[in-house]
């Protein structure tokens, strides 16, 4: 009942050009709005209804005012188009743009969008195109008017969205002013976009998947049905990706399910540039300043395959059921079956479907396995040998009444003194932690199982977890060979080591490969994973299979080994980045080109070897290398040597791909004399791969052979010591091998070649190489050699006696790579004494002979600098605790690593071993605390106030970390001269005795730059 005036005003821009500098003229607008219609009207309780007929075509706005009883100003606007022919004298501006404003804000397929033009001609030829990837449809018409409507028919192909362009194109118009300075009258147009929003909707399913109850028993026999529904809720054959994981892992990752649909039907960006060369070709452009305003197992390793007990609990995984490729019927349904693990806890059921129409939905359930008697390991996650603990397991009791449990105890692997059952009387509804002290005295696993009985309910849980040894191993190898005299070798077992671990191994075999095993197993078992680390340690089964299965590795004898390199290929391609190059890792977001070389060299090897390989990865990444060579892209952190270096493997992978870049293989021939020696190497090795001019080939093996250091047994290469070569993983070893390979494929017949093969086997330390790299060149390297020149057939008996009993006896005949192996435990073996080794051949041919001793040393490991200090320390979070070396259990404590280095380093790793009363806080759960991760952000942030060289380019100097059960583990790829720190937090969650291992800093390609702190004992109360 109040008294409202509602007027309507059409509004209009009064727009003229002004003059401006350099005779240049520019747009100026000014609002006018014309009052067109006012009436007044009484509100009511429902709409008031009122008409008004534009006259002319244009924007118009509706403005309503009035008051309220206590007289407060009430004020409302809106506003509409009208079309049509007539003439809009719409706000200019200085670019080419004009606007396009559609009449609604999203369609359906079948509808018509009626889009108006802002249009500045009277008269225009406009050409129409629906555009999104590409140009869908197109058509040209004239348009008469400046408010002239389009209709533009939704389709199905639309979907999720679509741009529309207009492009207005006028002529000369020979009545304009034309001044010396300006030619306005000259042939102009204008460009509009706008964007159409499509609903997607009868494209999304909906997907049902329905367990048969909401509760079940561990290894309860689950069904689920599935039930798909198009949007007109009819049944559709489709196919469903069925996962049901527990539900409390999804929580600590926060993950929820993603929608398929809105994955697939999200909005497009647009993917068309268009241009118009009028505005370059007619009159002077004004480009002005820069700056204008107006322009996601670890359970199952922990279980072992005991023998079947009923009731007892070992089968635990993460995951309960897994099927990506589930078909329902014509009517959309399908039953599945599975049997549940053992765990104890809530799982979700997670389905994804999709059909052959591009329709996607999901579906969601969940349901709970429990029992009314439930056990619970409460143990640490591994141990040490010499720990001394206490764990065992919490028993809740979820009746309604009191109850008496027996608990029966047994464990194996560990000295165990506490009683093997005993009752305890459990309240309802609540848990009863039961702890029994253990000591770990041998390396392996030790193997728990709980039993509880109460009435008629039991329960049972076996849980495994390793012992671990505090010490690494540490290996001594020695290698030679006999023809007709025997030799004899002198084995010293050292004095303070573990006996229960280690062994004295001994190998024959009538090819010098033998000495390669130390390096292979290196390869296989390096602790850390970068991509480079992980692209090694399947090279030596790609390049050399034969060879290497000789030495019979656990890898082959675990299964299908062919698999294991497969997928570690197929996790390798995760590390590609979007420009086609890879990255160290895979959180990483910079591609490093000569990484992306190896990477690619390793694919193409492993394609050529009969391994499936994703051919468009691998297409991308020669790409990637194409543009390196013509310097399109440019790495801040590579020097001139370094560029070259990796210029020349890009050269040797092209050709290997069979596109050899012959032109710039010249090129950087005639510039030979400034490159390193190892470029110089992958130069000839690519001009022999795709042969090229012979003439090159030879100058440049010449040119190698010309460096050689040679000694009167052996002789290797040496580059000079050119900036920034760390980079790339340089050293002398893999240099030579390098040398050696190339000089073996384009110059067989070289004398040279036997004493630089000597010098690379007596570089050996332990038996193997000093990194990674160097140990897979030096076995490619041989490898090629020993295939080209033992052509000799032997054809002889091998023995070896040990303190004069046989050790080790093989029959050789005819050419192989067979090794014969034996291994005496040191267990059976006394420390501390010297053992008489005589090794014999009767027959013809070389005998080749290995013998390695691996043992682990008692006592603790000291603390060490030879090129970094690490320190350690450990705080409790709570300023009321004092710092000391026995903990609270449930006490959250800080730990500080500081790792000090006199110069600048690369490729750092830094191995800081928990204790097993201590676990690391994973801050990226978001189950944990909030206060844990502000502190941990917060610690992070004073750690580089303190350390002005903690942060490198706004990073922490380790780029990448891991949290694993016993240790945190740091990377860092540059490591400047300085003090670094980096904190992160635990927690003491077991009561004991524990070692706590050195904490090892180490260049990963220069071990024999390394820190450590001593070796010490935490205790938890």
């Amino acid at each position: 009942d109040r008294r409202l005036t509602v007027r309507t005003y059409r509004r209009v821009w009064r727009s003229v050009r002004r003059a401006e500098t350099g005779g240049r003229y520019a747009w100026e607008s000014q609002i006018e709005d014309v009052l067109v219609d006012s009436i007044e009207v009484i509100s009511a309780s429902t709409p008031v209804e009122r008409t008004y007929t534009p006259v002319d075509v244009g924007f118009y706005y509706i403005d309503v005012r009035g008051t309220d009883r206590r007289g407060n100003p009430l004020v409302a606007q809106s506003y509409f188009y009208c079309t049509g022919r007539g003439y809009v004298p719409w706000e200019r501006s200085n670019d080419d743009r004009i606007e396009l404003v559609s009449d609604k804000t999203a369609y359906r397929p079948g509808e018509s969008a009626r889009i108006l033009v802002k249009s500045p001609y009277e008269r225009a030829t406009a050409l129409v195109s629906l555009e999104r990837e590409g140009i869908l449809d197109r058509y040209t018409t004239t348009l008469v008017g400046s408010a002239v409507s389009i209709d533009i028919p939704i389709r199905s192909k639309h979907l999720p969205n679509v741009f529309v362009s207009v492009i207005l194109l006028q002529g000369r118009v020979d009545s304009a002013a034309r001044t010396p300075e300006a030619d306005v009258g000259r042939p102009s147009f204008k460009v509009g976009y706008i964007k159409l929003s499509v609903n997607a909707l009868e494209r999304k399913l909906a997907v049902t998947a329905a367990p048969n109850k909401t509760e079940y028993r561990p290894g309860d026999t689950v069904t689920v049905n599935l039930e798909v529904k198009n949007a007109a809720g009819k049944g559709v054959r489709a196919e469903v990706a069925l996962s049901v994981a527990d539900q409390g892992i999804l929580n600590l990752i926060s993950y929820r399910l993603p929608d398929p649909f809105g994955v697939f039907y999200a909005e497009r960006s647009l993917g068309v540039t268009t241009s118009e060369m009028r505005m370059h070709m007619v009159e002077q452009r004004n480009y002005d300043e820069k700056g204008e305003a107006e322009g996601g197992g670890g359970m199952e390793a922990r279980m072992t395959s005991l023998e079947t007990e009923e009731g007892v609990r070992k089968d635990f995984r993460a995951q309960a059921y897994w099927n990506p490729s589930i078909v329902t019927n014509a009517s959309g349904k399908a039953t599945i079956r599975f049997k549940l693990p053992d765990n104890l806890t809530a799982f979700q059921v997670m389905a994804v479907a999709l059909t052959t129409a591009s329709e996607f939905g999901k579906g969601e359930a969940s349901f709970a396995v429990n029992k009314p008697l439930l056990l619970q390991p409460a143990l640490p996650r591994f141990v040490r040998v010499g720990d001394a603990f206490e764990g065992g397991v919490l028993v809740f009791n979820y009746a309604k009444e009191a109850r008496d449990v027996t608990l029966y105890s047994s464990v194996r692997g560990l000295k165990f003194d506490g009683p093997d059952s005993a009752v305890h009387s459990i309240p309802p509804g609540q848990a009863l932690e039961v702890r029994h002290r253990f000591q770990a005295e041998n390396v392996g696993n030790a193997v728990f199982r709980f039993r509880a009985t109460s009435g008629t309910d039991r329960d049972g849980v076996q849980w495994t977890i390793p012992i671990q040894v505090p010490r690494v191993r540490e290996t001594v190898a020695l290698s030679g060979s006999v023809t007709d005299a025997p030799a004899g070798e002198a084995v010293h077992i050292p004095k303070e080591i573990y006996r229960d671990i280690g062994d004295l191994e001994l190998t024959a075999a009538s090819t010098a490969l033998v000495g390669l095993s130390g390096g292979i197993s290196y390869l296989f078992h390096y602790p850390y994973g970068c991509l480079e680390q992980r692209l090694s340690s399947v090279l030596p089964i790609i390049l050399a299979e034969d060879i290497v299965k000789a030495f019979s590795f656990e890898v082959f004898k675990e299964g299908d080994y062919k698999l294991t390199v497969s997928r570690t290929l197929n996790e390798a391609m995760t590390f590609q980045r979007e420009d086609g190059g890879f990255a160290y890792w895979k959180s990483a977001d910079e591609s490093w080109p000569y990484l992306t070389a190896f990477a690619v060299y390793t694919f193409i090897q492993a394609e050529r070897n009969g391994y499936s390989v994703n051919t468009s990865a691998i297409d991308r990444g020669v790409e990637y290398l194409k543009r390196f060579i013509r310097h399109e892209i440019r790495f801040i952190r590579y020097t001139p040597p370094v560029n070259s270096t990796t210029e020349a493997l890009a050269l040797y992978v092209l050709a290997l791909r069979g596109q050899p870049d012959f032109g710039y293989m010249e090129r950087m021939f005639r510039t030979r004399e400034n490159l390193p020696l190892f470029a110089r190497a992958y130069l000839l090795k690519a001009l022999h791969t795709a042969n090229g001019n012979r003439s090159m080939i030879d100058d440049l093996a010449r040119d190698l052979l010309n460096h050689a250091k040679v000694a009167p047994t052996s002789a290797h290469f040496e580059d000079r010591a050119y900036g920034g070569m760390s980079w790339i993983w340089d050293s002398q070893a893999r240099t030579t091998a390098l040398i050696l390979q190339a000089l073996v494929e384009t110059q067989p017949e070289n004398p040279l070649s036997p004493k630089v093969v000597r010098w690379l086997l007596d570089e050996q330390k332990s038996g193997r190489w000093r990194s990674t790299q160097e140990n897979i060149y030096v076995l490619d390297a041989l490898a090629t050699y020993f295939r080209a020149f033992e052509k000799d057939e032997p054809n002889f008996r091998a023995e070896i006696l040990l303190a004069g009993g046989t050790a080790l006896q093989g029959l050789f005949k005819g050419r192989t790579f067979s090794v014969q192996r034996n291994t005496v435990g040191m267990s059976d073996l006394q420390p501390d004494n010297v053992y008489r080794l005589d090794v014999s051949r009767e027959g013809t041919g070389r005998m080749y002979y290995g013998v390695r001793i691996n043992y682990y040393p008692l006592g603790r490991s000291d603390a060490r600098e030879e090129g970094l200090t690490v320190l350690k320390s450990i705080e409790p979070v709570s300023k009321e605790e004092p710092v000391s070396d026995t903990l609270s259990a449930g006490t959250t404590v800080r730990i500080t690593l500081t790792v000090v280095s006199n110069q600048e380093r690369n490729f750092i790793v830094v191995d800081d071993p928990l204790p097993a009363g201590l676990e690391a806080i994973n801050t990226s759960f978001v189950t944990t605390a909030q206060s844990g991760r502000s502190s941990r952000r917060g610690e992070l942030e004073e750690d580089a106030e303190e350390s002005d060289d903690s942060y490198m380019w706004g990073w922490n100097v380790f780029n990448h970390t891991e949290q694993r059960d016993d240790r945190v583990v740091l990377f860092a790829d540059f490591f400047p001269a300085g003090v670094h720190t980096f904190t992160y937090l635990a927690r003491a969650t077991s009561y004991g005795v524990y070692n706590m291992p050195s904490t090892r800093a180490e260049g990963m390609y220069e071990p024999e730059v390394f820190g450590q702190t001593a070796q010490s004992v935490i205790v938890v109360k």
